[in-house]
């Protein structure tokens, strides 16, 4: 994997990921629902555990947040303190 911008890098060739990433968007939706409801935490983590730059980096984090937040919303519930971690950037 190369990183930046260039031709070869990650951030250009990763189209085939970005298409997992849209087709698993449904099952994580219902996995987030399920545990908000069947097991209210307090805190919540999320781990990404793949390589964090590049265009698909937060978009799996984004759409967790958004939608424990929508998920507490319709519920009338208070959203627990999510607690994120980044791989693989020094700066994360």
């Amino acid at each position: 994997m190369n990183k930046g911008a260039g031709e070869t890098s990650y951030a250009m060739n990763s189209s085939v990921q970005n298409t997992i990433i849209s087709c698993a968007e449904a099952w994580r939706k219902k996995a987030i629902v399920q545990i908000l409801c069947t097991s209210w935490p307090e805190k919540m983590g999320i781990a990404d555990m793949g390589c964090s730059s590049g265009p698909n980096a937060l978009r799996v984090i984004s759409e967790i947040v958004d939608g424990v937040y929508a998920t507490t919303r319709l519920l009338e519930w208070p959203p627990p303190e999510l607690v994120v971690h980044l791989n693989d950037l020094f700066a994360n």
